[in-house]
C-alpha cells in the first residue's frame, strides 16, 4: 500500500516548497572608495579569517574595442582578464584600472589554496581619458554649473535597424563622441518607451 495519501500529497508541497527563508546577511570582504579598494577586516573576522590567513588580489578586466565593421551582438560581451593577480595591501590599494575582479585565497590549512571570495568592482578613473580630464578642469574653473557627465539620447518611433539604415551619419557622429548603443531596445507597441537609445559619456 502506498505511503502517500490525499492529506500527505496536499501537505507535501506546502511543507517543502512554500516555506520562505530569509536571505543570509553576508558582508562584502572588499569595497571601493573612489579609485581605491579596501579589505573589510570586520567581514573577514565574522567568517573566521584574518589578514594573516587570507591573501587577496585583483585581476584587470579590459573591454575589447570593436570596429564598426566587426561590431556584432557579442561585441559588448568580449573582455580580456589579465593573467597576473596583483596583491591587495592590508589597508587600502590604489587601483589605476576601471574594472577589476578581486579574489581572496586561503593561506592556511585545511583550505590552503581554495578561493574563498570573489567580487567584481568598477572604479572611476578620470585620468584614463585626457579629454574627460580636460573637461573636468574647465568645468571647475570656468563653468558656473557642471554639465551632466552622462547624457542619454532617446529616439522615439524608430527601431535600431531603421535608425542605422536611415540615419547612418547621425549614428556615426554619436559613435565618434564615444556613445554606447543600448542594444535590444526595439519598438514593440505604439508610443512604446523607448525605441532606441544611446548613452554619451562626458559630452
Amino acid at each position: 500500500m502506498s505511503q502517500f495519501t490525499e492529506s500527505t500529497i496536499v501537505e507535501f508541497p506546502h511543507r517543502y516548497f512554500l516555506e520562505s527563508y530569509k536571505p543570509d546577511d553576508l558582508k562584502a570582504w572588499t569595497y571601493t572608495n573612489g579609485s581605491t579598494i579596501t579589505i573589510n577586516e570586520t567581514a573577514l573576522q565574522e567568517f573566521g579569517f584574518s589578514l594573516k590567513t587570507v591573501r587577496c588580489c585583483y585581476k584587470v578586466i579590459s573591454r575589447v574595442e570593436q570596429s564598426l565593421q566587426n561590431y556584432d551582438e557579442y561585441a559588448d560581451r568580449r573582455t580580456i582578464t589579465s593573467k597576473d593577480c596583483t596583491s591587495l595591501k592590508n589597508d587600502r590599494t590604489i587601483i589605476l584600472e576601471e574594472f577589476v575582479r578581486v579574489q581572496c585565497i586561503s593561506a592556511a590549512w585545511p583550505m590552503h589554496g581554495d578561493v574563498l571570495y570573489r567580487q567584481y568592482h568598477a572604479l572611476f578613473q578620470p585620468h584614463k581619458n585626457a579629454n574627460t580630464t580636460r573637461k573636468i578642469k574647465r568645468w571647475k574653473t570656468s563653468e558656473k554649473e557642471a554639465p551632466p557627465n552622462v547624457f542619454i539620447l532617446g529616439i522615439d518611433s524608430m527601431s535600431s535597424a531603421n535608425f542605422g539604415r536611415t540615419m547612418p551619419k547621425t549614428k556615426q557622429v554619436l559613435k565618434d563622441l564615444g556613445a554606447r548603443e543600448f542594444l535590444g531596445y526595439t519598438k514593440g507597441l505604439f508610443s512604446c518607451f523607448s525605441d532606441h537609445q544611446f548613452k554619451v559619456r562626458s559630452v
